[in-house]
């Protein structure tokens, strides 16, 4: 895999649990939150939506109308939030519990092709991602053993600016709506 030693090992393999580590907190604690702002939001578009006869003489109806193609925006942006959540979550519990694997190997002196490993779950990963891993894989065979953690950081960072987006736009749904309170 890697026949030179590795230069800063144990730091590249600390700064790796670290990303991962936060990454994954990141994702769990982002996922949470824009579920409950999606689910409230999207509670209260239903409620307008199913009363709106009743409504039509206190709010516009026009302001629901913009308001829940925003939400309905919001709402595919938090699918694709809740993927990379997914792969985040997952990629850094597998990272976590692969360290504790390795080194229970170590402790036993059991000898690992990675080589081996690697390529077995390369050839698990289905594309897109199939590319990602690929690329990562390629990193950590040149003995950069962090470059899987960087990647899952970067994930959570874009899952994040996804949240920061759903955020604006029930926010100004929520605007387009008070505004048109009065203008029924």
């Amino acid at each position: 895999m890697h026949d030179q030693p590795i230069e800063h090992l144990q730091e590249k393999v600390f700064a790796g649990n670290l990303l991962a580590a936060g990454a994954g907190q990141a994702a769990k604690v982002i996922d949470s939150f824009v579920s409950w702002l999606v689910a409230g939001a999207g509670g209260a578009v239903v409620f307008l939506v199913a009363n709106l006869g009743d409504l039509a003489p206190y709010v516009s109806v026009e302001s629901v109308r913009r308001a829940g193609i925003l939400f309905v925006v919001a709402a595919s942006l938090t699918v694709i939030e809740k993927y990379l959540a997914s792969l985040v979550s997952g990629a850094t519990e597998t990272y976590a519990r692969a360290g504790s694997l390795g080194r229970q190997l170590a402790a036993d002196e059991v000898e690992v092709d990675f080589s081996v490993v690697l390529r077995e779950v390369e050839a698990a990963t289905l594309p897109p991602m199939r590319w990602f891993v690929s690329r990562s894989f390629a990193k950590v065979r040149k003995g950069d053993l962090a470059a899987a953690a960087r990647n899952y950081a970067r994930c959570a960072q874009i899952q994040g600016l996804l949240a920061l987006l759903v955020v604006v736009l029930v926010l100004v749904a929520a605007g387009i709506i008070v505004n048109g309170v009065g203008g029924g």
